[in-house]
């Protein structure tokens, strides 16, 4: 709950203009980096030689004359008396024998900060009677006797291998010749695949550059154990507004957002976000800015000098993040589930704040003050450094910062005892949550959701972990499952358990467990049933008792994740190869809640992973207790709009509830279990231990091969060495090409792709249940030219469950013919999102943008008007047609060895598919269009009556086929313009609560957008795009007409081969970007939200508006055939009666008029 900013390069080959452009996160305060930014090296060989170019055990303290020259405005401040602060060692901590780094908890007896010290040097391993270097892997040595040992002293794991720890690949295949190095046109090709497949947040970063960003990053995380629940009762929303406020400048650096500007602008990130008990801060920066990034850090935090006018302005930030959130459902869930709280309780209080909320408040600054001072104290707080450091070296940093955050002293008493008051109190009024709630949701879909209240030790235990158990239980597939029975009876789509936020499922006042079901319409029509075979499960579960074979199970899943995971970021919870630095800082935020909880930090990343203790009394008491006395049930439907009368008073979701008659409860308390459930069987593919070592010879020294399966399909795979405690991961990417896509005119294989890759996902569920719960995971996509599959997980099991998908895709037909009732909901489900998307600001400014600059691209209610009338049958014939002729292309990365390659390209050769005849290059594929000269307008009003939020996107076109100059400048510029940009426009004028600049490419058509999130009863859409094209002026003289100064900065971003002149800059710049610019081509399409009354917003100029009916012309048919319907938008046009040149009055005729792009982007069958 807190102040999400995503500020990141989209970067899309795709069909989709804004493919990248994604809801926002509901909890994170997110600023996020372009990896260009900064080339990791680059500097370091400009610099002194003394500096090392890269960290290590023996590197000093960074580079501490950064901090001089980083911020010329800083106010010059004596340092602090040196004096020797005592570090008290708060013992040793536990962690994996393959784990390579080390780690320290300590407290500074002065203030009482605690702190969790991560050096992420590579220390040797005492594993195994290797030669010189302890880590590399031979065949002499299987490191899971230290893996068994380690598990049955610390976690009460039995072993149960059945030689699958020392699993080698026996079925190398013998025919060698079918293995060689592709041509140059296919290698380039290829390796453009397996760039989006290595793709960090949107933008390529290669190999090198990954492994340089893991070894020199440093990682910050700051907790405070104080969040909503600390908010005064009169004042809701303070705590979240000053985890916002105290970034807007401190008395050593006082300008706003000093922090954001500093990391971003030396390629870090930065996140804060408030919870229900604490507030968290962090960051990653390089090692060589740590210093300084601390420095204005804890600056930050101790000293904010919360100026008044800066202060104002935020407060129009935070309620635009209301104004986005409120809509959301699972946002709306849970405050429905906090107005269920008694009186006064802390759970009942709305955290995220409004403008309203704060300013009723006449002191606001004055109880902001004496907010930050009460609870940013140092007994509050655990600070986080994680970087390639030795430990000793991260405790003087640790003692440096630390020592300079101020303990309670004279101060109140710590508040949190305020709150100890209310633990062992009644938290929910039963006459509130022991009822059905009714809700009318946001999005076209129907659910169901049963929350349970228990008490906090359920949450809180880390030793047997109930919740994480029942929760794995019930998302089981097996036959005889809960998720399986509900498939079968046609009631449901998906099934997630404790969907809503998680940091209020589980604090010490509760613990709520919640299970909630997508219906399909029969299951909507059958929702009490629904709810009565949950009740019947979980009798179900009652009678069996807990079951030490699944725990066991689990124990094995969590104890390989705490073994195996990224080799230079082990805290990183991703597994094996793949690295994930925002997943990273979420864990090390996670370690610190457990850390904030348990009495033994030495137990701490045993806590945070492992299950320790099989407690079969309390996991029989967790289940005992999902009665339905302490259940509150929600039903989602649009249907309810008409009889729901009553309003939330935070989100204004309109609801009505129904009671639970004594009947009705008495009748699920009786409930016996059905005869279909069974309990599910031992999965012995996640419950023997991973660990696979390789033969040397199975491992090619080509890093990069190809094996043909022509004419079917081909393999790529390239290798990656894999050290020991590193779990050999892969990721396959599988791509299916046919001419069903490729010749499809009018687009009417969309829906059914669309269709298609849901269903596809629906039966792989099933079919990879067994293995989706130990480290396995997919997605399956579809792109303009094919459908794709990408699979995840250890690299020995992934052939095995490649072959079954590959079987399933060929199979594919019998299931939709023995299963119609599936097709039918997921059509319906599919229609619900066209037609919730048509509503939602984004989706329709994205369906807009893609319309109008892509050729074969129509409107969603076009796809809603085909699935109106598509059948089975129009279905069955699609899935025909793309199967009876298919190419399969699989990109195999990661530790991928010769044999496991060998055994998905023999499954290419046995399956019973005719071959795509085409070559590659010769495929007519989907074109950009290109904008006229100059600017238009597409202004729409949002649909949403109750949305205030309005929504503006320029898209400034530049071109097609760049040259590799021409790349550069445009990713130099939006590198150099991304953070001044946000300053200026989110930061000083306050345009709206999401400012974001990006890069898109739409089939080779590369172009720069902007994308604005701003508030109705402030500015017009009009006064927005104002703001921007005058920021974009404003760039062009403050920075690039300063030769010397802007030469100078980009140096930083230029590789030793790249050269820029400042006059290349400015004439691009010039020309594309400025209205009077030769080659400026400007779409401003804006979203106009529904502002209050009596707001009078500013404006760039007056518009009347007037409701305008278009369509797309066509109405896709089973035939192909063209027929008219009725789609309506509510054009907001200056001149209705004659076309002005600037709003675009008639879609279709406007991009009738539009020039296509040639094509010179082939994504077909490759070249052999």
């Amino acid at each position: 709950m807190a102040k999400a900013r995503k500020r990141t390069e989209k970067s899309n080959k795709n069909s989709s203009v804004l493919k990248g452009l994604k809801k926002q996160n509901s909890s994170n305060r997110i600023r996020k980096s372009n990896p260009r930014q900064r080339k990791v090296g680059s500097n370091e060989k400009k610099s002194s030689s003394t500096k090392p170019s890269s960290p290590s055990c023996c590197a000093s303290n960074g580079s501490k004359d950064d901090r001089s020259s980083s911020n010329s405005s800083r106010k010059n401040i004596s340092s602090p008396p040196k004096q020797h602060y005592k570090i008290e060692d708060l013992g040793p901590v536990t962690k994996s024998p393959l784990d390579t780094h080390e780690y320290k908890a300590v407290r500074l007896a002065e203030n009482g900060l605690k702190g969790f010290l991560v050096s992420t040097c590579e220390h040797p391993l005492d594993i195994g009677p290797d030669s010189t270097d302890g880590n590399k892997v031979n065949d002499s040595t299987c490191v899971y006797d230290k893996i068994e040992e380690f598990n049955r002293e610390y976690g009460n794991l039995e072993p149960k291998c059945d030689g699958g720890n020392k699993n080698k690949d026996k079925h190398s295949p013998n025919d060698k010749s079918k293995f060689s190095k592709p041509s140059e046109n296919r290698k380039k090709e290829t390796m453009e695949r397996r760039k989006k497949v290595k793709c960090r947040r949107g933008v390529y970063v290669s190999d090198d550059e990954m492994q340089n960003a893991r070894n020199n990053l440093c990682s910050v995380v700051l907790f405070i154990k104080a969040g909503m629940f600390q908010d005064p009762e009169d004042v809701p929303g303070l705590a979240h507004f000053c985890e916002h406020a105290v970034f807007l400048g401190s008395e050593n650096y006082p300008e706003t957002e000093a922090f954001q500007s500093f990391v971003d602008g030396h390629g870090g990130f930065s996140n804060a976000r408030t919870d229900q008990e604490n507030t968290t801060f962090q960051f990653y920066i390089d090692f060589e800015h740590i210093q300084t990034a601390l420095d204005i850090f804890v600056d930050m935090i101790v000293n904010p000098i919360f100026n008044p006018s800066a202060i104002k302005k935020e407060l129009d930030a935070l309620h635009s993040e209301y104004e986005i959130k409120h809509l959301m459902d699972d946002f709306r869930w849970l405050a429905i589930l906090q107005s269920c709280a008694m009186d006064h309780h802390p759970v009942q209080r709305f955290g995220i704040g409004t403008k309203d909320s704060l300013t009723k408040c006449r002191e606001l600054l004055d109880r902001l003050k004496e907010w930050q001072a009460l609870h940013y104290t140092a007994e509050n707080m655990i600070l986080t450094i994680q970087g390639p450091y030795t430990v000793q070296d991260l405790e003087e940093m640790f003692v440096e910062f630390g020592s300079r955050i101020q303990g309670c002293g004279c101060r109140p008493r710590n508040p949190r005892t305020t709150l100890e008051n209310y633990v062992g109190q009644q938290v929910f009024d039963k006459k509130k949550w022991n009822r059905f709630y009714n809700i009318v949701p946001t999005v076209d879909t129907k659910s169901l959701a049963i929350f349970w209240e228990l008490d906090p030790k359920f949450g809180r235990n880390y030793h047997t972990k109930p919740v994480q158990y029942f929760s794995y239980i019930l998302n089981k597939r097996d036959h005889g499952s809960l998720d399986w029975y509900m498939r079968k009876q046609g009631w449901i789509l998906s099934l997630c358990i404790n969907c809503p936020e998680f940091t209020f499922m589980s604090t010490q006042f509760h613990t709520i467990f919640g299970i909630s079901f997508e219906l399909t319409d029969e299951g909507f029509e059958n929702r009490l049933q629904v709810v009565r075979i949950v009740y019947a499960y979980i009798k179900f579960l009652q009678m069996k008792k807990a079951s030490k074979v699944i725990f066991r199970e689990l124990q094995q899943i969590n104890a390989d994740i705490f073994h195996y995971r990224s080799d230079k970021n082990l805290i990183d919870p991703t597994v094996g190869y793949f690295f994930n630095t925002d997943s990273c800082l979420d864990c090390l935020r996670e370690l610190l809640d457990v850390m904030s909880v348990i009495n033994s930090p030495q137990d701490l990343l045993l806590s945070k992973f492992l299950l320790r203790q099989f407690d079969q009394e309390l996991l029989d008491e967790f289940v005992t207790n999902l009665i339905p006395a302490k259940a509150l049930i929600i039903f989602a439907a649009k249907s309810f709009e008409d009889e729901a009368v009553e309003r939330e008073f935070w989100c204004k979701t309109k609801y009505f509830t129904t009671p639970m008659s004594d009947a009705l409860l008495h009748d699920l308390e009786v409930t016996l279990p059905l005869q279909d459930f069974c309990f599910p069987k031992e999965n012995l593919f996640a419950a023997v231990s991973l660990c696979f070592p390789e033969k040397k010879e199975n491992i090619e020294n080509c890093s990069y091969l190809q094996l043909y399966t022509a004419p079917k399909g081909c393999v790529f795979y390239g290798n990656e060495a894999c050290k020991k405690g590193q779990l050999p991961s892969a990721q396959y990417l599988i791509d299916v090409f046919t001419p069903t896509i490729e010749d499809d005119a009018d687009q009417r294989c969309i829906p059914s792709m669309d269709i298609f890759s849901r269903m596809l996902a629906y039966v792989l569920d099933l079919e990879l249940g067994f293995a989706l719960s130990s480290l396995v995971s997919f997605d399956v996509f579809k792109e303009s030219t094919m459908l794709s599959i990408q699979l995840r997980g250890p690299s020995p099991r992934l052939p095995e469950l490649a072959e079954i998908i590959l079987r399933t895709i060929e199979g594919f037909g019998v299931f939709v013919n023995d299963n119609p009732a599936v097709f039918e909901n997921l059509k319906n489900s599919q229609i619900g999102l066209y037609t919730s998307a048509m509503s939602e600001s984004e989706s329709c400014v994205e369906n807009l943008a893609n319309y109008l600059i892509v050729q074969r691209s129509l409107f969603l209610s076009d796809y809603v008007s085909f699935l109106q009338s598509y059948s089975i049958e129009d279905f069955t014939e699609f899935i025909q047609d793309f199967k009876s002729e298919m190419y399969v292309r699989c990109d195999l990365d990661g530790c991928v060895s010769r044999s496991q390659a060998g055994k998905v390209a023999q499954v290419l050769d046995i399956l019973n598919f005719k071959p795509y005849p085409r070559k590659f290059g010769n495929l007519a594929l989907n074109r950009a269009l290109q904008l006229p000269l100059g600017e238009r307008c597409l202004l729409v009003a949002n649909k949403t009556k109750e949305n205030q939020t309005s929504l503006v996107f320029n898209y400034y076109q530049i071109g097609e086929d760049l040259d590799t100059q021409t790349h550069l400048m445009l990713h130099i510029m939006f590198t150099t313009m991304e953070n001044m940009i946000f300053e200026e426009l989110r930061t000083n004028e306050q345009l709206g609560y999401t400012v974001e600049l990006g890069i898109s490419d739409v089939y080779g058509t590369m172009g720069l957008y902007v994308l604005v999130h701003g508030q109705a009863d402030k500015h017009t859409c009009g006064y927005i795009n104002e703001r921007v094209d005058n920021f974009l002026l404003t760039y062009f003289n403050r920075a690039l007409k300063r030769q010397q100064d802007y030469v100078t900065n980009i140096k930083e971003y230029l590789q030793e081969d790249e050269k820029l002149t400042w006059k290349e800059m400015t004439d691009f710049y010039h020309a594309y970007l400025l209205k009077k610019g030769s080659q400026y081509r400007k779409l401003s399409l804006q979203i106009q939200g529904n502002k209050l009354a009596k707001s009078q917003p500013k404006c760039a100029d007056q518009i009347n508006a007037k409701k305008k009916e278009f369509s797309s012309g066509v109405k896709l048919s089973k035939s192909g055939g063209i027929s008219r319907h009725s789609y309506f938008l509510d054009l907001i046009l200056k001149d209705v009666d004659e076309e002005n040149g600037y709003f675009i009055t008639d879609i279709c005729a406007f991009k009738n008029s539009l020039f296509c792009f040639p094509n010179t982007h082939y994504h077909g069958v490759p070249d052999e």
